[in-house]
């Protein structure tokens, strides 16, 4: 299956991806994204971020069970999160280009792909933890 019940249960949601979180970095309380959304179903998986321009900052991407991203297809360059189980940041791919793949992590559970110096400006760690919370915004 391609469901992470660890998505589920802190996401605290069962729908689609018109339901919104948002991320914080519990080390400093800063809101890493305020829109995010998670992928849970294949279709919603397969197209991801493609056919979009750009991602806005704020927005992201939750990509559960996925230790590898590529960006074949896209149009701008994202960062990407590599957390464990726990939400713990294990790896940082900062700005990845368009027509690129990511090695495989293998100590991650799933990703949050963001847009491209998000993880920079928010100071974001290995090692940190991730914590998702609903979202004010719609």
């Amino acid at each position: 299956s391609l469901r992470f019940r660890g998505v589920s249960r802190l996401c605290g949601d069962k729908g689609t991806l018109t339901h919104y979180r948002q991320v914080r970095i519990e080390r400093t309380r800063q809101l890493l994204a305020g829109r995010v959304r998670t992928a849970r179903t294949l279709p919603e998986r397969m197209v991801g971020l493609l056919g979009r321009r750009s991602l806005p900052s704020g927005e992201g991407l939750i990509l559960p069970s996925c230790r590898s991203i590529h960006t074949w297809g896209m149009q701008f360059a994202i960062d990407a999160l590599f957390v464990n189980r726990h939400w713990e940041v294990v790896a940082i791919h900062p700005a990845i280009p368009p027509g690129r793949m990511t090695p495989i992590v293998w100590r991650a559970q799933s990703v949050l792909e963001l847009a491209a110096g998000a993880a920079e400006q928010a100071q974001v760690r290995v090692g940190d933890r991730l914590l998702l919370e609903p979202s004010v915004v719609s």
